[in-house]
């Protein structure tokens, strides 16, 4: 029995773009240095909504941008707390204990997964598009608040699971890929993969394929967001819908 063709979705730029930065994501619990290695994610993820947004002409401003990407603000005590003692703690131990660190690359990897799939919705469905200055914030924070509702009520372990298959089953290309995180950093977030992405070819095209294969649950997430965005005003579709 032969597999199944690479769903039209995940053939398209948009898929690209997400599968590839849900990589990068799940590589930088790597980074060695506390602090530094969330500071790459973060730019990783808004590399990513920034490429999707640009697909349709879209551009937003860097605290527009960090409403849909940026987690959010932990309370002053609590924030305080947990980077002066609790964190840098964690982070020891998640580089001693190589099994913790690979869990934490695949959350990231399927966080990152599920925020670019469902902005990618969003702004499919003219739920982002180019409202006045003044009612882009309260827009985007509506369908960051969708997105963030949505990873709640569902169960993420599809995928999940595949992020750990290829992650665990890919530690020689994530050894790699490790070794020359500058670099791929770099080149990725310049909008110029090139080479690098090759190297992590094999990862992006088992992803392709397993998640293809989990067409139930990927209609589920979409039925499930629609329902937490219905009250945001949709903008006018343009054309190149699918790019």
């Amino acid at each position: 029995m032969q597999d199944k063709p690479a769903a039209p979705r995940f053939g398209k730029t948009w898929a690209r773009i997400v599968l590839w930065h849900s990589v990068l994501s799940g590589l930088c619990p790597l980074l060695p240095i506390p602090y530094v290695d969330d500071a790459v994610l973060l730019r990783v993820r808004r590399s990513m909504v920034g490429d999707l947004l640009g697909l349709r002409g879209i551009h937003v401003s860097r605290s527009d941008l960090g409403i849909l990407v940026d987690r959010p603000a932990k309370g002053c005590f609590a924030g305080c707390l947990h980077a002066a003692i609790v964190y840098p703690v964690k982070k020891i131990f998640r580089k001693i204990f190589i099994l913790l660190t690979i869990k934490e690359c695949v959350d990231e990897a399927s966080a990152t997964f599920h925020l670019g799939y469902l902005l990618h919705r969003a702004i499919e469905e003219g739920h982002i598009d180019a409202p006045p200055a003044e009612a882009m914030g309260k827009r985007l924070s509506t369908v960051r608040h969708a997105v963030d509702r949505t990873c709640a009520q569902v169960d993420t372990r599809p995928i999940t699971k595949i992020m750990s298959r290829v992650f665990s089953g890919s530690r020689a290309v994530m050894r790699t890929a490790a070794r020359g995180l500058h670099r791929i950093f770099r080149r990725a977030l310049d909008g110029a993969p090139g080479e690098d992405e090759v190297k992590a070819g094999t990862i992006l095209e088992t992803l392709q394929r397993e998640i293809w294969l989990e067409q139930g649950y990927l209609d589920m997430l979409d039925r499930t967001f629609d329902e937490n965005v219905t009250d945001v005003p949709r903008g006018p579709v343009t054309d190149g819908r699918s790019r």
